[in-house]
């Protein structure tokens, strides 16, 4: 809205995206230190364009692409907590 807040109930997550379909990072719900520093350590920021490439059956785990071409491996833990448009 005008103010600069978001409507985060219309937006998914990273873990609702399926393989093969690239996305943008449009928020975080988690703004702990920790996760931080893992989006950073990772080269992710707002904004930042990631292609799924597979879901692990196992653990529901995922194979992602950075914009770099970078592929990396991320929890579903964290694919829950990162908001993509």
């Amino acid at each position: 809205d005008a103010q600069g807040n978001m409507n985060l109930r219309t937006k998914k997550t990273l873990a609702e995206v399926q393989p093969g379909q690239s996305c943008r990072i449009a928020g975080v719900k988690d703004t702990s230190t920790a996760f931080l520093q893992y989006l950073i350590q990772l080269g992710l920021s707002l904004e930042s364009q990631i292609k799924v490439q597979e879901i692990i059956a196992f653990d529901h785990s995922m194979r992602i692409t950075l914009e770099d071409g970078r592929e990396v491996h991320i929890s579903e833990k964290f694919s829950q907590f990162v908001f993509v448009q």
